[in-house]
């Protein structure tokens, strides 16, 4: 915003807020100003006060501790310097307040927004009027008085203004792909422990996840008393609704396959595939190997819905039981 835009609107601005000063013949104020950190070879006191002055036509200032209190300060703010200009009234209320950004680092840029500022809160209608003549009586400007108005750099303005805080906006959590693979040992589902794979693919949001995943247990068998032995492998699939907390996981597992037992070294051999549904819970731990890698280790409980009876020659060989588990390892991978 250039000097030439904001004038206009800060005329109507502390019009509104001074009302019954803009319309004084000579409006006056007391006026504070100081120098911070950094800004100490912009214009002190003395010449702000000839400035404003010379811009007004009288020497604007009251003296005693009463009356509308001007303050300005100008500092420098990291890689900028920053006036700040602040108008009460006399019971010391906040009326109005301005600040001023010099991205050049022009104390004179500055200085000359900061007399502006001063004069139009001091006299509103200031602008409205001509410049008035040089006389002997009026203070004179001083050699870093700022040029007019017309001729000031473009400067950076910040009216400030009570604003409401915004509600924080919740964090959107996006969508992720979600895939692992991995090796397991089985007992429960096979006459003996089993080895077997699984692999896995499903989508990820916040902390939740769920997914399909696939099972095959490899053929395990076991030798009778009797002769002969039974062996038996398992095909499933799994539906795996997951809670995540950090590396740790908790999940339901809904389980429903085909078991295929077969009788070796008998007088009749058989070969039987039966249903398989199973529910249970697992538990899984995921430490990072990068930041879309982590090695996976995992326990299962199942508990057996469909319990299957393998025979050797009429005889009961292996029965499935009630409760079956596994343990696993593998990498799993969020994208």
């Amino acid at each position: 915003m250039t000097s030439r835009t904001w004038i206009p609107a800060a005329v109507l601005i502390v019009v509104a807020l001074l009302g019954p000063a803009a319309a004084q013949s000579r409006p006056s104020s007391r006026l504070s100003y100081s120098r911070g950190s950094g800004a100490d070879h912009c214009p002190d006191e003395d010449a702000i006060r000839n400035a404003v002055a010379g811009r007004l036509g009288y020497s604007p200032f009251a003296s005693g501790t009463t009356g509308k209190q001007i303050s300005a300060t100008i500092a420098r703010d990291g890689k900028q310097l920053r006036a700040r200009v602040e108008v009460r009234d006399e019971a010391g209320v906040v009326t109005g307040s301005r600040e001023i950004v010099s991205d050049k680092n022009d104390c004179e840029e500055l200085a000359s927004s900061v007399t502006l500022a001063i004069s139009i809160a001091i006299d509103p209608l200031s602008l409205t009027r001509p410049a008035p003549a040089a006389s002997s009586s009026q203070p004179p400007p001083v050699t870093s008085a700022p040029p007019p108005p017309t001729a000031a750099p473009p400067v950076t303005v910040y009216v400030e203004r009570p604003v409401a805080a915004p509600s924080a906006a919740p964090r959107s959590e996006p969508i992720r792909l979600r895939a692992t693979a991995g090796l397991l040992t089985s007992l429960g589902t096979a006459p003996a422990p089993a080895l077997g794979a699984a692999v896995y693919g499903g989508v990820r949001w916040a902390a939740m996840s769920v997914g399909i995943e696939g099972r095959a247990d490899l053929p395990a068998s076991k030798e009778q008393s009797t002769g002969g032995s039974v062996k038996s492998s398992l095909l499933a699939g799994l539906l795996v609704p997951c809670l995540h907390h950090g590396a740790a996981m908790g999940c339901a597992l809904f389980a429903l396959g085909a078991l295929q037992g077969t009788g070796e070294q008998v007088s009749e051999p058989r070969k039987d595939t039966t249903p398989y549904a199973a529910l249970g819970v697992r538990v899984a731990a995921e430490l990072p190997m990068s930041p879309a890698l982590a090695a996976r280790i995992n326990a299962d409980l199942l508990g057996t819905l469909t319990r299957t009876t393998l025979r050797i020659d009429g005889a009961e060989a292996w029965t499935t039981p009630v409760i079956a588990g596994s343990l696993g390892v593998g990498v799993a991978g969020t994208f």
